[in-house]
């Protein structure tokens, strides 16, 4: 083993993350040199609805994964559920022309719970962005449909956040 100058395997762990985090990821939303001179808070732990970083400081995510965590993190009955459904089969395609029992299952309950919504059919993403680029494509074939294809401009919030996709990027000025 190298000589780590009396440091830990973690602890040299920990400085390389810190060293690291900056020079192979990119990190949206951020300026890249900012992440380098300045490394942001490394996770390496969530319980309930806490984190802990490499320097053991606990918070609370206020950001839960910009929402696939909102149930919390070490939740037993989430991860049973997911262990069981990774050994049955741990993805297959909803396109073109397959499906698979989860997705059939889960998408008559959303259709069930929403139903005074009028939601009628669900298409699976694998984030908000995709769901953006799917809403301005729903709004673009809606318009050619009823006869006003000319109409193609979308409101948004300027500086605000549409997801990561040219779309949603473009909608808030990126």
């Amino acid at each position: 083993m190298a000589d780590m100058g009396g440091m830990t395997d973690r602890e040299s762990d920990s400085n390389w993350l810190k060293q690291t985090v900056g020079r192979f990821a990119f990190h949206p939303m951020a300026d890249p040199k900012d992440t380098v001179a300045n490394p942001p808070p490394i996770v390496v732990k969530g319980d309930g609805v806490h984190v802990t970083d490499l320097d053991g400081r606990r918070m609370i995510d206020c950001q839960g994964g910009l929402w696939c965590v909102n149930a919390g993190y070490g939740r037993q009955e989430i991860n049973d559920a997911i262990s069981a459904q990774l050994q049955e089969l741990p993805y297959y395609t909803m396109f073109p022309g397959s499906a698979n029992a989860p997705a059939v299952r889960l998408s008559a309950k959303l259709c069930e719970l929403t139903a005074q919504e009028g939601m009628a059919k669900v298409l699976y993403g694998s984030g908000g962005s995709d769901a953006t680029e799917t809403a301005f494509k729903i709004a673009r074939q809606y318009w050619k449909l009823v006869g006003e294809p000319e109409r193609v401009k979308f409101v948004s919030l300027r500086g605000g956040y549409h997801g990561l996709h040219f779309g949603g990027m473009s909608a808030c000025g990126g």
